[in-house]
């Protein structure tokens, strides 16, 4: 489902990807190809259905949800997660039925076809810039296994939705309306409820403006809480928009040069920019390790503007 990464274990071999906005091309091609979708415990909005595209004529949708079925013609279920998934479990134990090596050679090559595509190939940039590509595979090595991450809207979030893993429920927050702003203040509300847990935001430069106040606050009571900002000095998701519809025509997503290390450190943050990769894999350890709000500013080539664009 859309933001809900957590809520199966990736690294389980029946895992094939999360739905919505920068979704995989071989997580939607099983989606678009399956003769049935079996939805448990979330509603259906338009990311995890590509803006409504999905699921195609001929797909049956089983939807097992509190609210209901929301998709016309499938068969609705009023009924919790657990409750549902329990009594599917009591069901096929009662008849059992052996699953094909035709499915099995299914299955295996969904997941093998994740596993390549979820897995970051670092691109050139501009110099003084840093890749996210890059920027992902050193997540991948350097974020602890039960760190909580964080994140804000826009396209920035597409790299890390891609490409890093989760392995545990409740180990990822994020805002499923879009609302920008949501990162920073979110990360201290779960270095609060989880103390035990690292905590880490990720979060553009438009986003870390709206709410960046709030890092005075888990610097006045001691929280410790790491944010890495994307500065490309604009407003990516809508300027995204705008050079499709419009190229050659933006309007009003340039932020301009801002001193976003200088503003953390302002609100009693530890802070620093990077601006290349070396740099980004000395300084994230540190911000892990800090006793108190740190953040890392990583300045990103404008050019990246979505990470579909490199798709194949």
């Amino acid at each position: 489902m859309w933001r809900r990464p957590d809520s199966f274990p990736n690294d389980h071999p029946n895992y094939a990807g999360m739905t919505g906005l920068s979704v995989l091309p071989g997580t939607r091609a099983a989606l678009a190809d399956a003769d049935l979708w079996i939805v448990v415990g979330d509603r259906l909005d338009e990311n995890t259905l590509a803006g409504y595209a999905l699921p195609r004529t001929g797909t049956d949708v089983v939807h097992a949800w509190r609210g209901g079925g929301t998709i016309p013609g499938g068969i609705g279920i009023p009924a919790g997660a657990r409750e549902f998934l329990e009594a599917l479990v009591d069901a096929s134990a009662a008849d059992p039925a052996p699953v094909s090596p035709a499915r099995e050679d299914y299955v295996r090559g969904l997941r093998h076809r994740w596993e390549r595509e979820s897995t970051p190939v670092p691109r050139p940039v501009a110099d003084g810039y840093v890749d996210q590509f890059a920027v992902a595979a050193a997540l991948r090595d350097l974020l602890p296994r039960d760190v909580v991450t964080v994140t804000d809207a826009g396209n920035f979030s597409g790299w890390p939705a891609r490409y890093l893993r989760w392995r545990e429920p409740g180990t990822f927050l994020g805002p499923i309306s879009g609302a920008m702003g949501y990162a920073v203040p979110a990360a201290v509300g779960a270095r609060l409820a989880r103390p035990d847990r690292p905590v880490v935001a990720f979060v553009g430069d438009g986003g870390f403006l709206m709410t960046a106040a709030e890092l005075q606050t888990a610097a006045r009571e001691g929280i410790e809480v790491t944010v890495i900002v994307y500065d490309n000095e604009r407003y990516n998701t809508i300027r995204m928009h705008q050079e499709r519809q419009h190229p050659g025509r933006p309007i009003a997503t340039h932020l301009g040069a801002s001193d976003l290390a200088g503003v953390a450190r302002a609100l009693g943050a530890w802070a620093r920019e990077v601006t290349s990769i070396s740099d980004f894999a000395t300084e994230l350890p540190a911000a892990l390790a800090y006793p108190g709000p740190a953040v890392v500013v990583v300045r990103c080539d404008p050019e990246q503007l979505a990470v579909s664009d490199w798709d194949q």
